[in-house]
């Protein structure tokens, strides 16, 4: 025999019995394992067969292979089915999807809708009413303006800063009187008071600085009263020369005494800022009580200005 052709043949028996074998093994559904002496020896057949699927979306795919073997295995509380995948003829399988459908519904919506109704308003205006009231006018009280003038014994001559200083005027008729407030005459002696008095006589009497008692060596030195008479006339003005006023009244008592020259006595030679200056004995304005004030006070020595006017005067 050829050995090529008995090779061949060879070959050929293998393949056919691997084939017979295969078979065999492929019809068996299931093996019993053999036990014995100890021993357990259990078979198991690889079968084709089985299925799987895959989903997505809205699509499901299936797939077998081979036949798997047929009938039921089971064991505890589960069991296993075997046999062909199929659909029976008319049988339709239903597949949930979700499938999105609009359906119209009645939904009411929420509106702002201005409606103008037409409503009876009150307008507020402004009404000017004539009403006619009664108003009290002012009426000026006639007045008479007094110009006095005076001079300041011992001070510069005027017009000098030093000629101002305080005084008081006093205006008296029968049992009327008036006092009126401090004012201060200008550098030539001159001061101007309003007065509203009826026209008539009176009784003036001035006075520097006022008619206080001075305690204090810090207060102003004063000055001897005078006094005299005019005719006052409503709506006009009156200038009235009313003299010197003397000085060397210290404690402002309207009489010139001894008080007086103590109090010159004591602060005599020294100045202002120094210890025992008394303001009260500087009559001429420097600052200093020199002999000129104290010559001031012993040529009106014994003197007195002129009194209060009594009411029993005119």
């Amino acid at each position: 025999m050829n050995p090529n052709r008995a090779w061949r043949l060879g070959r050929r028996g293998i393949v056919l019995g691997t084939l017979m074998l295969i078979s065999v093994v492929a019809s068996l559904s299931y093996v019993y394992a053999q036990v014995g002496g100890g021993f357990d020896l259990s078979w198991s057949t690889v079968d084709g067969g089985g299925a799987t699927f895959s989903t997505g979306g809205t699509y499901e795919l299936g797939g077998t292979i081979g036949q798997p073997d047929a009938g039921s295995l089971s064991g505890g509380t589960y069991t296993l089915d075997g046999g062909f995948w199929g659909n029976p003829a008319g049988v339709t399988t239903a597949t949930a999807t979700q499938t999105r459908t609009y359906t119209p519904t009645n939904t009411p919506t929420r509106t702002n809708t201005v409606i103008n109704t037409p409503t009876d308003t009150p307008i507020r205006t402004n009404t000017v009413i004539n009403t006619p009231t009664n108003t009290p006018s002012r009426t000026a009280t006639p007045a008479a303006i007094l110009i006095g003038h005076v001079t300041w014994q011992g001070r510069p001559a005027q017009p000098n800063a030093l000629q101002q200083l305080p005084i008081t005027l006093t205006l008296k008729s029968g049992i009327t009187e008036v006092n009126y407030p401090v004012q201060n005459t200008d550098a030539s002696g001159f001061f101007t008071q309003v007065a509203t008095l009826p026209s008539g006589p009176y009784i003036w009497r001035v006075k520097g600085p006022d008619g206080v008692l001075k305690t204090l060596a810090t207060d102003l030195p004063g000055f001897l009263a005078n006094s005299g008479t005019l005719t006052m006339t409503v709506g006009s003005a009156i200038q009235i020369e009313m003299g010197l006023m003397k000085a060397g009244d210290c404690n402002n008592d309207n009489i010139i005494t001894v008080l007086d020259f103590n109090t010159v006595k004591n602060a005599f030679g020294r100045g202002i800022g120094s210890p025992g200056y008394d303001n009260r004995a500087d009559f001429n304005g420097d600052t200093t009580i020199t002999v000129q004030d104290f010559n001031l006070l012993k040529g009106n020595f014994g003197t007195s200005g002129s009194p209060p006017a009594r009411p029993d005067l005119p």
